[in-house]
């Protein structure tokens, strides 16, 4: 009996493991029903992002296609790239692997999510090692880390937050125009924005503020489905930008106009009970 909650207790750990690196690396609204990809007839909108300018605390890289023809091109590139980071360990070959990926945005997105699902697994690797050592039986205890390190690889003897790390490499890949890097910018960089040491700082704080409009703005600019619905959200709610419930409006037509479904005009629906006959007037004119 003890063993079996012991061994129920280790799937949990790994389940909110999992769950936390999932809310951060796989983008909030493919989770409400917005699978990434264009919208219908990859057919782009009106919608136009504020003048922002890359930030200088950004590096600058070579930009990264964002076509039509060359999607196919890119998802292949993030795959390869993804590929190769679960087949080694991270431990040995962090350095270099750093070093290339400030020549490579597709390298540098790869790496980040990789280096946030390891610090998420982190901590359960750790409680459980601590269990192993404390009341578990030698044999449980040597095939449940086994487990851990079958899946979690690439993580093994990676120590130490790699927060900051995260925070530039996920800069690299969204600077450079990639889009997958533009949507999860906000969940990469977050946990060093988050830090006590950004938050004493209000400069880093704008400034990582000032870097989710930016490339949530990129990426809703394309056209691209996932990021209209960010830019909604980020007028809509006011976390990231003043609250400005008609460019909020404004991006859920585009978003209606892209995807043509059912969800999207029940999105729009609701949200237009909340504006004014003003507000609606001024969101449906030419921006």
């Amino acid at each position: 009996m003890v063993t079996a909650t012991r061994k129920m207790l280790l799937v949990a750990l790994v389940l909110v493991a999992l769950a936390v690196a999932f809310w951060f690396v796989v983008p909030r609204s493919a989770v409400v029903g917005l699978p990434l990809g264009t919208g219908s007839g990859g057919n782009r909108t009106s919608v136009q992002p504020e003048d922002h300018r890359p930030n200088p605390a950004l590096p600058v890289t070579s930009a990264v296609p964002t076509s039509a023809s060359s999607r196919v091109a890119r998802s292949a590139a993030i795959d390869s790239a993804d590929a190769r980071l679960n087949g080694i360990h991270l431990a040995g070959q962090l350095e270099a692997l750093t070093d290339e990926s400030r020549r490579d945005p597709t390298l540098a997105y790869a790496l980040a999510k990789a280096l946030l699902l390891c610090s998420a697994t982190d901590s359960a690797y750790a409680g459980l090692a601590a269990e192993a050592e404390g009341n578990m039986k030698a044999e449980a205890a040597a095939g449940a880390l086994a487990t851990m390190d079958e899946h979690f690889e690439k993580c093994v003897g990676l120590s130490g937050s790699h927060d900051k790390l995260m925070f530039e490499l996920a800069g690299i890949g969204a600077s450079a125009g990639l889009l997958e890097a533009q949507l999860e910018y906000q969940g990469l960089a977050g946990k060093y924005a988050r830090s006590d040491a950004v938050l004493k700082k209000p400069e880093l704080v704008a400034q990582y503020a000032s870097n989710v409009r930016m490339f949530t703005e990129r990426a809703a600019a394309t056209g691209h489905p996932e990021g209209l619905y960010r830019a909604y959200e980020l007028y809509s709610e006011g976390r990231f930008a003043e609250a400005d419930p008609v460019r909020a409006y404004r991006y859920l037509i585009a978003l209606n106009q892209a995807r043509h479904d059912a969800f999207s005009q029940r999105l729009l629906d609701r949200y237009s009970k909340q504006l004014s006959t003003e507000q609606l007037r001024a969101a449906q004119s030419t921006p």
